[in-house]
């Protein structure tokens, strides 16, 4: 993890159970789920260096990249942002913080560039995540970490993937390119029955 506020996720999480508490209703699908999300998708009010490290403190979003309003607005409590390389463009997950290894064997890497969403999910830190994927940045995680997933489908859904995330050198509100695309990962391939929310498809 490169981010881990616990505390605004319990805050959360008693407002959730507290609206359970008064009218016996969820406010969504994913009411009081924990969720993770990796460190190049906007979280309100947490850092996105998207591990560069000259970016540190400078890209601190004001708002939630869509995705995750979207699943803010079904219940999802998010806690922490995870490890990625620099750029995405590597198929491991080493950055200026750490290296994010294996969970099933710490000789080896949990994939990348969504790795620090595989590992932490792979040792059940997470029961579901958010990562990113251009080219076989989705797959390669998936195949090492064994982590299900959930894509965007397109082309309906194509501004919702293409918003909230870091564009290298250009500003924030589109993603790193073109094919680039926002993905759920979660333990089980049950769990992502939870996130059948407008604009998704388990893969």
């Amino acid at each position: 993890m490169t981010q881990f506020f616990l505390e605004e996720g319990l805050k959360r999480a008693r407002e959730l159970d507290e609206i359970f508490r008064t009218t016996g209703k969820t406010v969504g699908p994913l009411h009081g789920v924990p969720v993770s999300i990796k460190n190049l998708i906007d979280v309100k009010g947490h850092d996105t260096p998207s591990s560069f490290s000259s970016w540190v403190g400078k890209k601190i979003p004001k708002e939630d990249a869509p995705l995750v309003a979207i699943l803010r607005q079904a219940g999802a409590v998010f806690y922490c942002l995870t490890n990625m390389p620099q750029s995405c463009m590597h198929l491991e997950s080493h950055s200026y913080m750490a290296r994010t290894l294996n969970p099933y064997n710490t000789d080896l890497t949990p994939g990348g560039s969504s790795g620090g969403e595989s590992a932490l999910i792979a040792m059940k830190g997470s029961s579901f995540g958010v990562g990113s994927a251009s080219s076989v940045s989705h797959a390669c995680p998936l195949l090492i970490c064994s982590s299900p997933q959930l894509t965007l489908e397109a082309p309906s859904a194509r501004p919702l993937r293409r918003a909230g995330c870091i564009r290298f050198g250009q500003p924030r509100t589109v993603s790193l390119t073109a094919e680039s695309t926002l993905l759920a990962m979660a333990q089980r391939v049950s769990y992502l029955s939870l996130a059948r929310l407008r604009g998704l498809r388990a893969m």
